[in-house]
């Protein structure tokens, strides 16, 4: 299993951490019910400050894993595939749901170690509580379906890749 990254910033947040963890493992193991409810605790319990902790750990996390580890200020290239139809589509299709391409912004920011970007993603969460879980609970999805799709270090496969 991956394990959730974390930094001294995030340290202090430990609840929404531990419960972005159980999130993630139930995604992974497809207990949807149970990574719902670990995430709608985060909403409930541990605030704004807390979601945004969880939401920062879960980047980390796939991109420690895209990445084997290897962190540093990367530019990310995103593409996403249909898991029905094995369709790849790019950044701003009409293929791809609004709360998807919004979790991918997110990631792309963060690897690229863009904090101002990456508050800005942040920024474009709606103000609706049932509209942020949708925004999250994608990017939980995302996560969840990357780790368990590919392999670690996947990045660095093929044209030795920077990208995360």
């Amino acid at each position: 299993m991956p394990e959730i990254t974390t930094t001294t910033d995030q340290a202090e947040h430990s609840k929404p951490i531990r419960l972005a963890r159980t999130a993630l493992d139930a995604a992974m193991a497809g207990r949807w019910d149970a990574a719902q409810r670990a995430l709608q605790r985060i909403g409930e319990e541990c605030g704004d400050d807390g979601l945004g902790s969880a939401v920062l750990a879960l980047c980390d996390t796939l991109i420690a894993h895209a990445t084997d580890g290897d962190v540093g200020a990367k530019s990310a290239r995103i593409s996403f595939m249909n898991g029905d139809t094995g369709q790849l589509d790019q950044p701003g299709s009409d293929q791809v749901p609004a709360e998807v391409q919004w979790a991918a912004r997110l990631i792309g920011a963060r690897a690229a170690m863009d904090e101002d970007r990456f508050v800005a993603v942040l920024d474009e969460l709606p103000r609706d509580g049932l509209a942020i879980g949708r925004h999250v609970w994608s990017l939980l999805q995302v996560v969840a379906w990357t780790v368990n799709g590919l392999p670690r270090g996947y990045t660095r496969m093929g044209r030795g890749g920077s990208d995360a």
